[in-house]
């Protein structure tokens, strides 16, 4: 896990999806393209969600809170061959929330003795809505605010969410620490002066921890 530091860290930022829990995106992906009949080329531009140029997919206009849960369920809907239902359209996109990784939520626990700690996480209304089932997931418990992307109105990479969620938190950029599992994430947050490190395992982050006083 590549660190860089730019100063002093009062406020650890994590991800959610691929870092706090488990995503099972290949199995959902696999879900839509053959029992929905859905060809790749379609899937992979309704899914898009780089930000990296406009018009926005349907993913990433739900992921900013510009179309509704409906309106994205209907795109999938057109998209298939086989005149599939909303209610399973639904049912496999909802599939891709995983549980809680245990050592991850033990890890935010006790680092939160020590610094501050809050979540960031490019989502949609329909995750989010799982999220929040504080019988399912207890993260929340553990970090001062979990800030959603689709209620932000902004999503990661785009500079102008980490100047928000810094906002949000009264704290300066410079003084975060962001963890993604995702590289353009990371650098992303370098850009506006976060220091950041891209998740690849846990044991490299108890490291990238340890190596800040923070463990």
């Amino acid at each position: 896990m590549a660190l860089q530091q730019n100063s002093k860290i009062d406020l650890v930022l994590f991800d959610v999806g691929g870092v706090i829990i488990d995503l099972f995106l290949d199995s959902v992906r696999q879900a839509v393209l053959n029992q929905c009949r859905m060809p790749v080329s379609v899937y992979e531009g309704i899914t898009r969600a780089t930000f990296e140029r406009e018009p926005f997919s349907a993913t990433e206009n739900a992921t900013i809170g510009v179309i509704t849960t409906e309106e994205y369920l209907e795109e999938f809907r057109t998209g298939c061959d086989n005149g599939v239902s909303i209610s399973t359209i639904k049912s496999n996109l909802e599939s891709v929330i995983g549980p809680e990784r245990r050592e991850m939520v033990e890890l935010i626990r006790t680092l939160s003795n020590r610094v501050r700690v809050a979540a960031f996480t490019n989502t949609i209304e329909l995750h989010w809505n799982l999220l929040i089932d504080h019988n399912r997931f207890s993260f929340f418990g553990s970090v001062e605010k979990v800030i959603a992307s689709h209620i932000l109105g902004l999503a990661k990479p785009m500079p102008a969410a980490y100047r928000a969620v810094s906002e949000i938190l009264g704290v300066e950029p410079m003084n975060v620490l962001f963890i993604d599992d995702i590289e353009r994430n990371v650098l992303a947050a370098r850009e506006v002066g976060m220091s950041s490190a891209q998740y690849t395992s846990y044991s490299d982050l108890c490291e990238t921890l340890q190596s800040l006083d923070l463990r």
